[in-house]
């Protein structure tokens, strides 16, 4: 079907790491299905069609069966109110809508101060250590921006 439309699918998969209680939060026949499809990625022609984003991959290489060629690790920490800003940018000039930089402006601090204040403060009192944040920024910023761009598409801005 991508092929079809002549567009590019993005497929995101979440939770790949294990929980807290060390188990798969993931069908491990689904992570091996996508395991699989990133082999797929080394065709170019497939490639053209899809890209795969694996959130929350375990730290470390990847699987030894997929080259380097097909895989940009990339990581949250740098994470910051400009690489929101661009996100809204990016939405609007594929949906083709015409936006003002203040717009931008306003609409990425809103988002930004959602996305922290999904980050609920931990309790030091139950053995949550000083400083440490309950809600993993990226997974805020992008529940924030899920919200955002669902809004969006109900609201049909």
């Amino acid at each position: 079907m991508a092929r079809e439309t002549g567009k590019r699918w993005w497929i995101v998969v979440d939770d790949i790491t294990p929980g807290a209680d060390g188990k798969p939060r993931t069908d491990p026949a689904l992570l091996s299905f996508f395991l699989q499809f990133a082999l797929q990625m080394i065709d170019p022609q497939f490639a053209r069609s899809f890209r795969l984003v694996l959130l929350g991959f375990p730290p470390g290489p990847p699987p030894s069966k997929l080259p380097r060629s097909v895989v940009v690790t990339d990581t949250t920490a740098q994470l910051s109110d400009k690489d929101v800003r661009g996100f809204i940018r990016d939405f609007y000039d594929l949906r083709g809508t015409r936006y003002q930089e203040p717009d931008l402006d306003a609409e990425t601090a809103s988002l930004w101060e959602s996305a922290k204040g999904r980050i609920a403060a931990p309790n030091p009192a139950a053995g949550a250590p000083a400083g440490a944040m309950s809600l993993p920024l990226g997974r805020a910023v992008g529940d924030a921006l899920f919200d955002w761009v669902e809004a969006k598409n109900e609201g049909g801005n």
